[in-house]
């Protein structure tokens, strides 16, 4: 990937405050292949892995905060790859097919599960007093999915598959109401797709599709339906050509459920001590294409077929969303 002149002329304000880079860090090597994952979990450290484990200095910190504005300053939408770029894969693939939808206000985040960050030593030593607060909180607390080999922020084929299969009631099983539910919206959403298909059936279409199973027979794997990894394109419309932004949660409130039910916020805990968490997010406007490899299933004289299928996947991708904070508004997806 080719950052050019606007690399050239960020490296050196990333260059002047907190004094040299150590001379073995590898964050150049980032700047000159541009894989993203390689820079968040390796490159905001690279070098400064004695100083971590001596004392997490104030210039441990500085340094730390110097690549994350460079990494939020350098990243770039316009390096994705162009739509159609897996078209020689499909043309020996008759069951490929696939759509794009756009990432929606205020973006997209996945795998805030894996660890990421370090404890700054305000954390580990309560004497310790620092004049910046913003130091403290300049690096990213929650974790991120990238590619291995590219670096780029995909979404997992399992992830796909698992927000499917959770529109149709998979993991309810002990409430009936709750699956009966489900599969109505489901035999809405195909109904909206060209088809109509008995609330009775859609049991039985879940199990053909992500278990391949029809009539108690389980099919090959050549046979059933696969999910692959979604990826992000070119041509969407971010702004100032970003493909990441920064973002913040601050969690302060302790609320929950007592064992009776009710529910409960816990005394004087609003607004006390809140600790702003920054994390990474995908920016709004990004291009994804999701890809799968269907078949048509027969449910008694009702063919759903593959074109059925991808229309009722994107209508449940657009109306649940997908990955992390759902609930607040990440995750979700428009029309391209």
């Amino acid at each position: 990937m080719n950052w050019g002149e606007g690399r050239e002329k960020g490296r050196g304000k990333y260059d002047s405050s907190a004094g040299p880079e150590p001379r073995n860090s590898k964050y150049k090597v980032w700047a000159k292949t541009g894989n993203y994952g390689y820079y968040y979990y390796r490159g905001l450290y690279e070098g400064l892995e004695s100083q971590l484990l001596m004392d997490k200095s104030r210039y441990v910190q500085d340094q730390i905060g110097r690549r994350v504005r460079f990494f939020l300053e350098h990243n770039n939408a316009d390096d994705l790859p162009p739509e159609g770029q897996l078209a020689s894969f499909r043309s020996n693939q008759r069951r490929m097919c696939s759509f794009v939808l756009q990432t929606a206000y205020p973006g997209l985040l996945i795998g805030a599960g894996y660890s990421h960050g370090i404890s700054s030593k305000k954390d580990s030593e309560p004497g310790f007093e620092s004049d910046s607060k913003a130091e403290l909180e300049s690096d990213f607390k929650l974790g991120f999915y990238f590619d291995y080999t590219t670096g780029l922020p995909v979404i997992p084929g399992s992830s796909v598959k698992g927000v499917l299969r959770s529109a149709f009631g998979a993991g309810h099983n002990k409430s009936e109401k709750y699956r009966r539910q489900k599969h109505e919206y489901i035999a809405e959403q195909l109904k909206k797709v060209g088809v109509e298909v008995a609330t009775d059936d859609i049991e039985q279409l879940e199990t053909a599709i992500f278990e391949g199973i029809v009539s108690g027979t389980q099919l090959p794997l050549a046979a059933r339906d696969v999910f692959f990894d979604a990826w992000p394109i070119g041509g969407g419309r971010v702004s100032a050509g970003r493909l990441f932004y920064d973002d913040y949660v601050t969690p302060h409130i302790r609320d929950g459920r007592n064992p009776d039910g009710g529910y409960f916020i816990e005394e004087n805990s609003a607004l006390k001590n809140p600790t702003p968490i920054r994390f990474l997010k995908v920016a709004p406007g990004v291009n994804y294409e999701f890809r799968f490899m269907l078949t048509e299933t027969a449910l008694g004289d009702i063919k759903v077929g593959a074109e059925i299928k991808l229309g009722l996947f994107k209508n449940i991708l657009k109306d649940m969303g997908i990955g992390a904070k759902t609930r607040i508004g990440y995750g979700y997806f428009q029309e391209v």
